[in-house]
């Protein structure tokens, strides 16, 4: 949320959003890189250490560019480092997952998983709201925190051309937002400094790293799931820059009314997690899929037809893509468990992660190009804004999706008119 709104406050438009929409999925390719670098490595956790320490110290770096560069200088070298980030986060990812995977026996590991997800959630959730507040607050320049510092000589960088009434409390508020953010990381990290790491017994020669890196492809069964989910992924990511930018400056949201969007969208996955996990044993995970895709091709829609007077529509938004995305998530985390040899498991989502970051990254950079391209005056006859000609497409698009998931095998999972005659039977538990 933060991210988005300080590089719409740079300045930045339609590819620039998409660039930096990318950046986060793009970073993932390089967890194929990470994979086969930790395969081998008696200790996981200094890997981790040293990756997740870069990771968490450039949000202070973000805080001062304003105040030393001009507009445009700062907004170019915030996509670097914000890219930069999301590389060394990625890096750490695979690994991390594998420290903890020893370190927690496999019988407690899906209770500390949902333990610690659901206080992620509930401290995220908190924080959002402290930080959302505290940056309207800003935004409107009504903190006595701002005076302060107005009155003490820290005056307004006049490199960015901006109005000062309209635009000093906004800097301030994403310094010190970013500043915040820096100071919690390096205390996580400290934290995470003193998680044991069991001894790592590893195995002994055998495929080399070609051979590792090659073998999820040899699987003709995850190639089609491979092949669905770039698909959907790339499909899915049309119009994401945009979700955000067009709540602030069309839909005219505060932060604090986007994160109480975030957090029906939040709560509505939350609850209907034990439903989709219901049917997902009874029906398999490709028909749920299915409804999954439905869903998600209705979404945008809500976003085609809300104007700033009927924004009470995103609302009703939330709720749908909160139970959609719980859904699509428990299904890509089920079905490539479920098919990837033990032994292999880690290259399997490895692969699958990259594979579906460069899908995104594309996808993202895409659509911040064509934003550029749609007409400002409207298209086939509809006044639309140019962002829900996106949205519409992004729509279209989803739908499509339908079409590769056919060839994905899945044993024992039941068709899709049969799960949905027991849904909506009197019957459907």
């Amino acid at each position: 949320m933060f991210v988005t709104g300080f590089a719409l406050f740079l300045g930045a438009e339609g590819y620039i959003l998409g660039i930096l929409t990318a950046s986060a999925p793009l970073a993932q390719f390089f967890q194929v890189f990470a994979a086969l670098k930790t395969r081998d490595l008696s200790s996981r956790k200094n890997y981790v250490l040293s990756r997740a320490l870069i990771s968490r110290l450039f949000p202070i770096l973000w805080m001062v560019l304003p105040f030393i560069f001009s507009r445009n200088t700062s907004l170019i070298i915030f996509l670097v480092i914000y890219s930069i980030s999301n590389l060394y986060q990625n890096l750490a990812t695979n690994a991390w997952f594998g420290w903890i995977s020893d370190l927690i026996p496999k019988k407690f590991r899906g209770r500390f998983f949902g333990i610690r997800n659901r206080y992620l959630s509930l401290a995220g959730l908190l924080i959002g709201y402290i930080g959302a507040s505290f940056m309207d607050l800003f935004r409107k320049n009504y903190s006595p925190l701002l005076d302060f510092l107005y009155k003490a000589g820290f005056k307004y960088p006049q490199k960015l051309h901006i109005t000062l009434s309209r635009n000093y409390g906004e800097l301030w508020g994403f310094a010190l937002i970013f500043l915040m953010g820096g100071i919690m990381g390096i205390i996580s990290w400290y934290i995470l400094r003193k998680q044991p790491e069991p001894r790592r017994h590893l195995p002994k020669a055998g495929m080399s790293s070609f051979e590792y890196f090659a073998f999820p492809f040899r699987d003709a069964n995850f190639r089609r799931l491979l092949y669905f989910s770039i698909w959907w992924f790339f499909t899915a990511l049309v119009a994401s820059p945009f979700w955000m930018p067009f709540m602030l400056n069309t839909l005219k949201f505060t932060f604090l009314e986007i994160q109480v969007y975030g957090t029906i969208a939040t709560i509505s996955s939350i609850l209907s997690l034990k439903f989709w996990g219901k049917l997902i044993d009874k029906f398999g995970n490709k028909p749920v899929m299915a409804i999954a895709i439905v869903m998600g091709m209705i979404n945008p829609l809500y976003w085609v037809i809300v104007t700033p007077k009927t924004f009470w529509l995103i609302y009703f938004e939330a709720i749908s893509s909160g139970i959609m995305w719980s859904a699509a998530g428990l299904v890509s985390t089920n079905i490539i468990l479920s098919i990837a040899p033990v032994k292999e498991k880690d290259m399997y989502i490895a692969v699958m992660s990259a594979a579906l970051g460069v899908a995104g990254a594309i996808s993202a950079i895409l659509s911040g190009f064509m934003l550029g391209l749609l007409p400002k005056a409207g298209l086939f006859g509809l006044k639309l804004y140019p962002m829900q000609y996106m949205f519409l497409l992004c729509s279209l698009a989803r739908l499509s999706a339908e079409v590769p998931l056919i060839f994905v095998r899945e044993k024992d999972a039941k068709n899709f008119r049969e799960i949905m005659r027991r849904i909506f039977s009197k019957k459907a538990s």
